[in-house]
């Protein structure tokens, strides 16, 4: 099947028949007019870094959509629209690629069903590469940024933490696959927060963001010339996770590694109910303080840990 068969057949569907996609009959698309703030962004997932060679084409799909619905969501906004490049194998057949397709449809739906306007496809003789960028539009007046935290606030994270970092281990052979489905799982397919969450990020938020590249290093960044105290038992695992997280060491993996694609947000205190009671899974962890940097305590004592390598990044000579 060759670019063109591709576009028209496998691609096209994704626009829902949006007017603005023109088709995909264009070298462009128009832009929809939106009453509230827009917000952009993109994410880049490579074959070999962000996804395994063995992964079924549709969780690939899949999970390129939410780490992009993700960051989206943590602004306090809902997805709108998007644009797909494609960089795939020679080797990739028409029923792998409709596959991938399928898992992009899935997991568009499950968050307003946004259409793709466009994008690029080609091919190479390397590994898959695939891009998203997406269009957001906020629910209040604002997007809500990582530099907003305020002296006093609490901080919060939804859902649970380490799940990526342990379903990846058991797909490296490293752990047992029988005792940890439900992270492989969410390695393969994250679990990203619903557009109700966007809901309460606008509503009550001063500062969020997406973890994405670990807790640790994502508060370090939210957090800036401020301080804040994070209480080690009080980070939410699933009951899988729990069992690894036995030791500091341990822990510390969970909560450095990323993947998790869960929210990290600070909030007033006197939001505190209103919070706890969205219904959502959400857990307080810390507070914001004055200076001092990030603080960990563990059972009540502050604890000494090295502050480098709290996060993944990408090395210079990964590249």
């Amino acid at each position: 099947m060759d670019e063109f068969a591709i576009i028209a057949e496998i691609l096209k569907p994704l626009s829902g028949g949006d007017e603005n996609a023109l088709g995909f009959k264009d070298d462009i698309a128009i832009l929809p007019k939106f009453t509230k703030p827009t917000i952009y962004t993109t994410d880049t997932i490579v074959e070999g870094t962000h996804f395994l060679k063995s992964d079924a084409p549709e969780d690939v799909g899949y999970k390129l959509i939410m780490a992009n619905v993700s960051d989206i969501i943590a602004k306090g906004a809902e997805p709108r629209a998007g644009f797909l490049n494609l960089c795939l194998p020679h080797s990739m057949d028409a029923n792998a690629v409709k596959a991938l397709a399928n898992g992009i449809a899935e997991a568009k739906a499950l968050h307003g069903d946004f259409p793709i306007l466009g994008g690029d496809t080609t091919v190479t003789n390397g590994n898959m590469v695939l891009s998203l960028s997406l269009i957001g539009e906020t629910i209040g007046e604002k997007p809500i940024l990582r530099s907003g935290a305020q002296i006093g606030d609490d901080i919060y994270v939804t859902g649970v933490i380490g799940d990526a970092k342990i379903g990846l281990d058991c797909l490296f052979g490293k752990l047992d696959p029988d005792n940890y489905p439900k992270c492989i799982e969410h390695y393969k397919r994250p679990k990203v927060q619903p557009l109700s969450a966007a809901k309460l990020i606008a509503k009550y938020a001063n500062a969020a963001m997406d973890i994405s590249d670990g807790l640790l290093g994502d508060l370090q960044k939210m957090i800036m010339a401020l301080g804040a105290e994070l209480d080690l038992e009080k980070i939410p695992y699933s009951k899988e996770a729990d069992q690894y997280a036995i030791c500091l060491k341990s822990m510390f993996e969970l909560i450095s590694f990323g993947d998790d694609y869960q929210i990290l947000f600070t909030s007033a205190p006197i939001n505190e109910d209103a919070i706890m009671q969205s219904g959502l899974q959400i857990t307080k962890i810390g507070k914001i303080i004055q200076s001092g940097g990030l603080k960990l305590f563990s059972n009540g004592k502050e604890i000494d840990f090295e502050r480098n390598n709290l996060s993944f990044s990408h090395k210079i000579g990964d590249f």
